[in-house]
């Protein structure tokens, strides 16, 4: 064989090696894509509960019910939202509410929380105000509470109670990121300063977005359900000085949250 003919054939295996690796990455690339498609769908559908002004609502709302539910169990509700921001110590302060919402009794239960971080943790400042729902508006069950923190409390709204999160394709894709072993996800978009969330939670939390705000969903397990934590949803305002807002709402059986 010469040797014009031997590269050639050297150059042919090439090409096909570099065929085939391209046919592959597209292949998987389209898998991804389509994967991001399936989770954002089902994600959008555990996500109507985005808004409910009124908490009380939540006591005739029904949410995922996987095997784990008995029949008769009407299920608990559980809702969280916290800001942190970062301190003059570098360390993060946390500020927000969780909230059990019992569809059986009718009933619901929580706290407000006010945490700040110190450079010694055994310094930390921990404080939990339990709370109820009156007339769909958060109350302390304590009477003999700081006034400032009764009117926090009053006046506080959890963002499922505003916050509208109905078309995800409206937002700028960043990232996604898929483990089907565990199973687990994360799904990151880029925000623009004026979206209409970021604005409602500058105004009602007392924040300022300052760079690279961005939205992040990241959960476990089935996306569809809405077991405590599944789908967490964090607003970045600030990654450089660590101001963010969580928030999570799930749905288990009762006997779960005892």
């Amino acid at each position: 064989m010469s040797k014009r003919k031997r590269d050639f054939m050297r150059l042919k295996k090439v090409a096909v090696f570099i065929l085939g690796l391209t046919i592959t990455m597209t292949v998987l690339s389209s898998c991804g894509f389509n994967k991001r498609e399936k989770v954002e769908a089902e994600l959008q559908e555990s996500l109507s509960v985005y808004p409910t002004k009124n908490l009380e609502d939540f006591y005739d709302k029904e949410g995922y019910r996987d095997a784990n539910f008995s029949k008769e169990d009407k299920g608990v509700w559980t809702i969280y939202t916290a800001i942190d921001k970062k301190n003059e110590q570098d360390e993060l302060d946390s500020e927000g509410v969780i909230l059990h919402i019992n569809r059986n009794s009718r009933t619901s239960e929580g706290e407000y929380f006010v945490e700040k971080g110190m450079k010694d943790v055994r310094k930390d400042v921990k404080k939990r105000y339990p709370i109820t729902v009156k007339n769909g508006k958060l109350r302390l069950k304590d009477s003999n509470v700081d006034p400032r923190i009764k009117e926090k409390v009053e006046n506080f709204e959890l963002f499922v109670q505003f916050g509208k999160l109905n078309d995800l394709k409206q937002y700028e894709f960043k990232n996604f990121s898929y483990n089907p072993e565990l199973p687990n996800y994360l799904l990151m978009y880029n925000l623009n300063p004026n979206d209409s969330n970021l604005k409602e939670i500058e105004q009602r939390y007392n924040l300022k977005t300052k760079s690279a705000p961005e939205l992040i969903f990241e959960g476990r397990g089935d996306v569809k359900s809405d077991v405590g934590g599944s789908n967490t949803v964090t607003y970045t305002l600030d990654d450089v000085d660590s101001c963010f807002l969580t928030s999570a709402v799930g749905y288990r059986p009762e006997r779960y949250t005892k």
